[in-house]
């Protein structure tokens, strides 16, 4: 008999997994001491079902069967206030330059 058990799940292989992230952001200068960021966040953006991989225990019920898939399309909307100059640290590494805030 054949033990699929014995694999790891990532040894099972599922349907292809496809996922666009997308962040917007703005900062807009009210005045010589405020300023105020808009920033959006899109996860999921071409809200494409990413299904799980099947059931791999043979004999259940839900043996080949998808039976999950990760949550559709989030988008977080954030406003934020900041009184002064605020603090913009460049900062260099895996992949492109980002700044702390």
């Amino acid at each position: 008999m054949f033990n699929t058990a014995l694999f790891p799940q990532s040894a099972l292989r599922g349907p292809a997994r496809k996922n666009v992230d997308l962040t917007l952001s703005k900062n807009f200068k009210i005045n010589e001491c405020w300023s105020t960021e808009l920033r959006g966040e899109f996860f999921n953006l071409i809200n494409h079902a990413n299904c799980d991989i099947p059931g791999h225990t043979l004999g259940n019920a839900d043996f080949g069967m998808i039976a999950a898939a990760e949550p559709a399309r989030t988008v977080q909307v954030a406003a934020s206030c900041f009184e002064g100059e605020r603090l913009n640290h460049r900062v260099e590494g895996a992949g492109l330059p980002r700044w702390l805030e």
